[in-house]
Order: structure tokens, then C-alpha cells, then sequence
């Protein structure tokens, strides 16, 4: 069986392996970071974008204090577990990876980050004007219901 890649490239693969045996070691979630330790950005988004990140990630905090970047990539999670946390999700935005590893946290369970290479690649579907407030509203209402 082959593994593609994410759709937009951006996050490698090549990790999987790795990926793998920490699932198998018992993790609630294994993650692709950009800023955990060890992680290089070959390709940067543009000054905005980083600006709009670094205001998402410090609201995700309020819910996920220990994990450093939760829009990047790839995110495996045990099929059973995964099954009981998004049957009671509710964001079906851009905050939707948010709420999923909050639930994983709030059901006992580690979120895991594995540093990874990362490339911008432009054409990003994410729009500050038309997203970002929804995103950020969706932030608050995720920390607020634990």
C-alpha cells in the first residue's frame, strides 16, 4: 500500500514511520509540527500569514498549552479514539483541528509532535477577511467548553 502525500505537499511524509510506532507506543495523537523542536521551515509563509499564525496559535493555547502548532499537516490518532472524539465535535472550520486535539487531551490521552521539514505552498484556501474572525471566535468557544 502507498502513502501520498498531503494534498498540498507542504508537510513531507517521510515521517511516517515514526508516526507509526508512536501510535503503536500508545499515544493519543501524533502530529506534524513546524515549531517543535528540531522542526525547519525551508519555504516561510509571507509576513501576514505569520502574523495571523502567531495570534491563532497563542488563542489555541488557552485550550492546548503543550502543543506548539496545530495547523500543520498530517494528524493520526487511534481509530477507536478518533471515532469517540469527533462524534461530539462541533467546529467545522479552520479551528476544526483545534477542537479535535482538545478533546483528545480532555479524554486523558497525549498529543505527540513530530518536527517536520515544511515548504509554503501559495494558493492556501484559508482567507484572513473571510475566515479569520469565524476561526478565531470558534478558538474562544473551543476553550470556553472544557
Amino acid at each position: 500500500m502507498g502513502v501520498s502525500p498531503p494534498p498540498d505537499n507542504a508537510t513531507p511524509v517521510d515521517t511516517l514511520d515514526r508516526v507509526m510506532r508512536l501510535l503503536r507506543q500508545g499515544h493519543g495523537a501524533v502530529i506534524a509540527s513546524r515549531h517543535a523542536p528540531g522542526a525547519r521551515l525551508d519555504v516561510e509563509q509571507p509576513l501576514l500569514r505569520r502574523g495571523g499564525g502567531l495570534l491563532f496559535r497563542t488563542l489555541a493555547h488557552l485550550s492546548l498549552p503543550g502543543v506548539a502548532d496545530t495547523q500543520c499537516g498530517f494528524k493520526f490518532f487511534p481509530g477507536p479514539l478518533a471515532r469517540e472524539i469527533a462524534r461530539d465535535c462541533r467546529i467545522d472550520g479552520f479551528a476544526f483541528d483545534v477542537e479535535l486535539l482538545a478533546r483528545v487531551v480532555r479524554a486523558g490521552r497525549d498529543v505527540v509532535e513530530v518536527p517536520v521539514v515544511w515548504h509554503d505552498v501559495p494558493g492556501s484556501t484559508f482567507s484572513a477577511r473571510r475566515d479569520g474572525l469565524r476561526s478565531m471566535a470558534d478558538l474562544v468557544r473551543i476553550s470556553l467548553a472544557r
